[in-house]
């Protein structure tokens, strides 16, 4: 993936995909793809996918949230309500939109080694055991 020709984007992030501290990075990408979200929202929609105490705290959401938006991934606006304190609106950029793909290549290639690493372990647990 790194030694592709894609976008210059894709290129500049690529080694970005390798860290699994950033995977929070690729749900928050992911999860703002079809729509604006709230924080609140975004949360609510992490715990929904992600089980075995893999949510993050909504700090750590929040101070990923900002730095997206610092690195040009994500941008927000505040929304002004008739109760309540404002609060601000996220979206994908075009550039987060281009990591957002880098991430689901990375991912499928990841998924592809996982698979191969099973299908070894089974294939040498099958003969260790018919001997």
């Amino acid at each position: 993936m790194c030694g592709s020709h894609h976008h210059r984007s894709h290129r500049e992030h690529c080694g970005r995909t390798r860290r699994a501290s950033s995977f929070l990075e690729a749900w928050l990408l992911l999860l703002l793809k079809d729509d604006a979200a709230h924080g609140y929202e975004l949360l609510d929609r992490l715990r929904q996918n992600l089980t075995g105490g893999l949510c993050p705290d909504p700090g750590t959401v929040y101070r990923n949230l900002r730095r997206m938006e610092e690195e040009g991934l994500v941008a927000s606006t505040w929304e002004l309500r008739d109760a309540g304190p404002p609060r601000r609106l996220y979206r994908l950029t075009e550039q987060g939109e281009e990591l957002l793909q880098a991430w689901a290549a990375h991912v499928e290639e990841c998924r592809a080694g996982l698979d191969r690493f099973l299908e070894v372990y089974h294939q040498m647990n099958r003969s260790a055991d018919e001997e």
